[in-house]
């Protein structure tokens, strides 16, 4: 494997990392990462869906999710393991912002009416953390069955441990925009203590 390979390529608009390219950034030998991948295939496909895997110039290689890859290297005994975790947190987030935006359909739009209409008649407006905002989710089967595609689906995954990262994504691309009949609008605050956002659903109508 000669020269660096991107950490992150985009697949019909969907970001993926490249194993080699993680190889790389714990500074092992790709087929011993390979060797990682496979070992916990089987666990990782039951939480976040098949892996995918290519073949180029006689060289095999897997193209993994976000969440995929985060989990691989939370398992990896490697020691830069946890600092590259952040390195690839931050590249995806890059990838993510880049994409090229998608205009919202009718469907979309409803969704997230009624989401932002019961989180702010169970929670108020109160600032939440998004893992704070996921435990409210969790403890609440009719706020859980209005979360929006994909969300929906990410919050069936088992134990999907970056539900609480895919959220605050999501709720930063539809900040600002006022919804249905009272204009429920979701807000953004700094956290001066934490350093992190929190969020919380205004009305404005």
């Amino acid at each position: 494997m000669g020269g660096d390979i991107p950490l992150i390529i985009l697949t019909q608009n969907t970001p993926l990392a490249d194993s080699r390219a993680i190889a790389q950034g714990l500074r092992i030998e790709h087929d011993r990462f390979l060797d990682h991948v496979t070992a916990y295939q089987h666990e990782i496909e039951r939480r976040c869906g098949m892996v995918r895997f290519e073949i180029a110039e006689s060289e095999y290689y897997a193209l993994l999710t976000e969440d995929q890859a985060l989990i691989y290297l939370s398992y990896s005994p490697q020691v830069r393991a946890k600092t590259y975790k952040q390195i690839l947190g931050r590249a995806f987030a890059r990838a993510y912002d880049q994409l090229a935006p998608v205009e919202e359909d009718e469907t979309d739009i409803i969704t997230w009416t009624h989401f932002l209409a019961l989180w702010h008649t169970l929670l108020g407006e109160k600032p939440l953390h998004a893992t704070e905002l996921e435990q409210h989710l969790r403890t609440s089967a009719p706020f859980a069955s209005t979360l929006p595609y994909p969300l929906d689906s990410a919050f069936l995954l088992p134990q999907s441990a970056f539900f609480a990262i895919r959220l605050g994504r999501a709720l930063g691309k539809w900040k600002n925009i006022p919804l249905g009949p009272r204009g429920w609008m979701i807000q953004q605050e700094r956290d001066t203590h934490s350093k992190s956002f929190c969020w919380y659903v205004v009305t404005t109508k």
